[in-house]
């Protein structure tokens, strides 16, 4: 008898790249705020306090951790950046963001969604079969399945 090989999983490609572009972005949205705070403050036509160059940093940080878990098949990482957008939109509007770049996380978060939303009714196996959670678009049809947390 074979031995069983593991199931190979595939990603689509436009979420590839877009989770590709995510990492790059976050990490040279990192840099820029550590880096080029001053300049940043001096080019700003609103205040920007300096509590919010800290929770930005932290932002993207957490939002590689979560590109990176949807990189790896962990659903937990869509609900990092769900939570991350939120927080993002907090601090954008505190410091006077206007409200089109406020909600830039936001729409980057719906974005991904319905990406993936759109593969998930796509593909068969759905392409989320491969990874340890659920999203909401997966659930309908695994509603008597046990879901971990």
């Amino acid at each position: 008898m074979k031995p069983t090989s593991p199931s190979v999983k595939k990603r689509h490609g436009s979420l590839a790249t877009y989770l590709v572009l995510a990492i790059i972005g976050n990490f040279a949205t990192t840099l820029l705020y550590l880096l080029g705070r001053e300049a940043i403050k001096r080019s700003s036509p609103q205040h920007i306090p300096d509590w919010a160059f800290p929770v930005l940093i932290a932002v993207c940080l957490f939002n590689l951790v979560c590109v990176i878990a949807l990189f790896r098949w962990k659903k937990w990482g869509f609900w990092g950046l769900v939570v991350s957008a939120a927080v993002a939109l907090g601090v954008n509007v505190a410091i006077g963001l206007g409200p089109l770049a406020a909600i830039g996380g936001i729409v980057a978060v719906l974005l991904v969604y319905s990406v993936i939303r759109r593969l998930v009714r796509k593909t068969s196996p759905a392409i989320w079969t491969h990874s340890e959670r659920m999203l909401p678009t997966t659930w309908p049809h695994l509603l008597s399945a046990s879901i971990d947390t």
